[in-house]
């Protein structure tokens, strides 16, 4: 029995000395500003964090150019070091230090059964090993983790071993606001050129008010056109509604007119009166009758035709009556 006891103490002895492995990939020099103060990249720090719920083990393999790691499925649905907003982003920049990409926050956490407030871990930092203080911005504003930003907020303050990411020891919860500053080159972007909500936000804004602007102004220039055709249509003969008899022929002139009669058909005017019988001064039988007298009366004559522009009517005139007696005999 001891011979048979000692290969399985032997195993049992030894299996409480199995060291820790951790193995990540190497990231570029370009990302040498995401590496902690102990010059350790964001991949190194990723397995050594995500390790503390795998007992000290864990191991991300590399990636190439297009490719992205994905959140928990499976069996580690439940893993709180992955389901970590702390673990996605350190996953993230373990993806982009490489080449590659990353996917956003909800589609890492799809499958998570639980997530952890951000930026809360639930273990703390291992010896030998610190957390980067862009690790703990919050990328469940963007919904994405977004490199500007973290470029911005450095290293500094790191959450340093022993530690809580997001406890009350650690650096408080931050949420990168300062403007993002530009990416170096050859700096991938997410999955599927993912960008930030706010950059579509604006974007869709942008867009209404151009399309609004263009509405109001295809409305405006529709209305003017209208009157245009509508003042260019009018029929020449409308006028006669409001300005009657402007369209008529004037009418040939009567004898009893001017060359220039403005007069209506239905407008006529009193024919002179002129006495009917010639005048002889040696005759007072051809005098005419007054009022008053038994044969008083006003005969009208024919009118004579025009000889001249400045009459319109020939009238005879009448003599002074003359006293009356015997003519050649001298008055009494």
């Amino acid at each position: 029995m001891s011979l048979l006891a000692t290969p399985l103490t032997f195993l049992l002895f030894f299996s409480g000395f199995t060291v820790a492995q951790i193995v990540s990939p190497n990231c570029e020099s370009t990302w040498s500003w995401s590496f902690n103060s102990l010059n350790q990249d964001p991949c190194k720090v990723a397995a050594t964090m995500l390790g503390t719920c795998n007992g000290n083990t864990f191991t991300i393999g590399p990636l190439q150019p297009g490719y992205s790691y994905y959140g928990p499925s499976g069996v580690d649905d439940s893993n709180l070091c992955k389901c970590s907003t702390v673990g996605y982003s350190l996953l993230s920049a373990c993806g982009g230090c490489q080449g590659a990409s990353w996917i956003t926050w909800s589609e890492y956490a799809f499958n998570c059964t639980k997530t952890l407030p951000s930026p809360q871990f639930p273990n703390a930092v291992p010896s030998g090993i610190r957390v980067p203080h862009w690790a703990l911005l919050d990328p469940t504003y963007e919904n994405l983790w977004d490199f500007n930003q973290s470029y911005i907020a450095g290293d500094t303050p790191e959450v340093l071993p022993g530690q809580v990411p997001g406890s009350p020891a650690s650096s408080s919860s931050l949420r990168g606001s300062s403007t993002p500053t530009t990416a170096p080159a050859g700096i991938p972007t997410a999955t599927g050129g993912h960008s930030s909500n706010g950059g579509a936000i604006a974007g869709g804004i942008v867009g209404g008010l151009a399309a609004i602007s263009l509405v109001v102004a295809g409305l405006l220039f529709y209305r003017r056109r209208r009157r245009l055709l509508a003042s260019s249509a009018m029929p020449e003969s409308a006028g006669a509604n409001v300005f009657p008899h402007m369209d008529q022929v004037p009418r040939p002139m009567s004898d009893h007119e001017t060359l220039a009669s403005s007069f209506p058909e239905t407008t006529s005017l009193m024919k002179p009166y002129c006495f009917s019988n010639p005048q002889n001064p040696d005759d007072p039988s051809t005098y005419p009758a007054f009022p008053g007298t038994p044969n008083g009366s006003y005969i009208p004559s024919q009118t004579t035709p025009l000889t001249s522009s400045r009459n319109l009517y020939t009238v005879a005139t009448m003599p002074s009556p003359q006293p009356q007696g015997y003519p050649g005999l001298p008055m009494v």
